[in-house]
């Protein structure tokens, strides 16, 4: 039984709202970032990144916290960001693609994180997650709803389509052309039906934000203890509606090497790529190999049924069977041979990259299902290193929880 909670926020005003969002680290260059910092004195991304202002500070210290402080009660004083008591969120993305990716914006109670009741794939790093849990302990507030994913009641799915007929508060375009919407809700009845939907799920699975999850439920328990019914800050959407991409796997090799050979020898059942233009072309099971000249799509086996979930995934197959034997490598994680790049970018780009000599093969597989996700996360384990880029992305500033009540 997963609890939800409805949550105080700050949320941007309908006038300055396409000025306080900004899309966050990770998601647009560190340079985009410091542009908006620096001619846009309503961005939160001064909030999050004040170093961008003061390059003299360091991240972390007192004089960080202190800035990120001074810059929120910036946007409070200029009524940029409103406050709005008690209530949950509607969020939806038109997104570039032309989906629509939609969801709910809730508290959930630490302590089903804790519990194990919200699943995790990825490890996290102790050192990051530690400045995270402080920051918000600083600014007793979070920028950013984390995401999480399971399949939805119908219920719940009747509320969404029912509240995109309602106006919004705002929205806002990104800098990829996604539009995104939000609506505030605060009518009881409606708040009720949303906890006692989600009371009917057994867990949640996160899609994107395991150090703010991780961050996030520790300060409420330290700050509020257990079953306080205070919740972290969460878009939950059912995982139907995500759009799961995978990431390429770009090695550098400057030996000769016949890697057309090794297939023959291996016994792959391997053909020609030249109609291969993206991994949405990749059927089950397929994984796109090319270098600068050459180009092949490579059919791996159904995998045995003894492995566990993530021995499964077509990339762990891949880094078993191909980088060990071949390149010798045998860790993707902490490889200087291997590098990553989003799934989505063209392979043009990737070539044009080939040809500056920045790496000589690149590895592109199908995208993982939601459903091997939630095997990896149900088994316990962790997902190799870039595995999935999961969007919708959200803004920073939406929706900005806040603790101090």
């Amino acid at each position: 039984m997963v609890k939800v909670y409805p949550f105080k926020a700050f949320v941007p005003s309908q006038k300055l709202a396409n000025r306080v969002v900004t899309l966050g680290s990770g998601k647009v260059p560190e340079a985009v970032l410091r542009e908006k910092a620096e001619c846009n004195e309503f961005s939160y991304i001064r909030v999050v990144k004040p170093q961008y202002l003061q390059p003299e500070i360091e991240q972390g210290s007192p004089a960080f916290y202190q800035a990120s402080l001074s810059n929120l009660a910036n946007l409070l004083s200029n009524h940029c960001l409103e406050v709005f008591e008690n209530g949950i969120y509607f969020y939806k993305q038109t997104h570039h693609s032309g989906k629509i990716l939609s969801g709910w914006i809730v508290g959930i109670d630490a302590d089903d994180y804790q519990n194990g009741k919200i699943k995790k794939h990825e490890n996290t790093l102790k050192a990051k997650e530690g400045r995270l849990v402080e920051h918000i302990r600083q600014l007793k507030s979070m920028a950013e709803p984390v995401l999480l994913s399971q399949n939805l009641p119908d219920d719940i799915l009747t509320l969404s389509h029912q509240t995109q007929e309602t106006t919004p508060l705002f929205s806002v375009t990104d800098e990829f052309k996604n539009e995104h919407s939000l609506w505030f809700i605060s009518d009881s009845n409606i708040i009720d039906r949303i906890q006692s939907d989600f009371n009917q799920i057994d867990s949640l699975y996160i899609a994107d934000g395991h150090h703010r999850v991780a961050a996030s439920s520790t300060f409420i328990l330290e700050e509020f203890g257990h079953n306080s019914g205070k919740g972290f800050m969460a878009l939950i959407m059912d995982d139907r509606d995500l759009l799961i991409k995978p990431f390429y796997r770009l090695i550098k090799h400057t030996q000769p090497l016949n890697l057309e050979a090794f297939f023959k020898v291996a016994g792959y059942n391997y053909s020609d790529a030249s109609d291969v233009n993206s991994y949405e072309d990749l059927q089950e099971h397929q994984v796109l190999v090319f270098s600068q000249n050459e180009k092949w799509v490579i059919q791996l086996n159904s995998p045995e049924k003894h492995l566990n979930a993530v021995e499964k995934l077509d990339v762990s197959v891949v880094e078993r069977d191909i980088f060990s034997p071949v390149f010798g490598i045998e860790n993707t994680s902490n490889d200087n041979r291997v590098s990553f790049m989003r799934g989505d970018t063209s392979i043009e780009f990737i070539k044009n990259q080939m040809e500056e000599g920045k790496f000589q093969f690149a590895f592109l597989f199908k995208s993982n299902s939601m459903q091997e996700i939630k095997d990896v996360a149900d088994q316990g384990l962790i997902m190799p290193p870039k595995s999935t880029f999961v969007e919708p992305k959200l803004l920073t500033g939406m929706v900005i929880e806040d603790y101090q009540y």
